[in-house]
């Protein structure tokens, strides 16, 4: 790896190693910085921040819709009496939210 951390001492008590401290940290940024990484991975970050975002988005449009709501409370009613499948289940209630042009985020 491009980076091989290393231990600084310091005492806030004492006041000694601070500057230390910040000199390693200030090696770090360089060198993650100079070798592309920390861009690269500010780049994951971003993306993966993203798909979280998006799938939060998603979920919290999907149990305010009202039709599935509605459609979620018949087919609980199915699933306790072993009428349908969780699958089957999951499948309809997924179907109402995408056929429903008002159930966005």
């Amino acid at each position: 790896p491009w980076w091989e951390g290393s231990a600084v001492l310091c005492s806030s008590v004492e006041g000694t190693g601070v500057a230390a401290v910040i000199a390693e940290a200030q090696r770090f940024l360089g060198l993650a910085t100079g070798s592309g990484d920390l861009l690269r991975r500010r780049g994951e970050q971003r993306a993966a921040w993203m798909w979280r975002k998006a799938e939060r988005d998603l979920h919290a449009a999907f149990r305010a819709s009202p039709k599935v709501q509605k459609l979620a409370e018949q087919l609980l009613e199915d699933l306790r009496a072993g009428a349908k499948s969780s699958r089957l289940a999951s499948k309809s209630l997924v179907s109402a939210f995408l056929a429903d042009p008002t159930a966005r985020p």
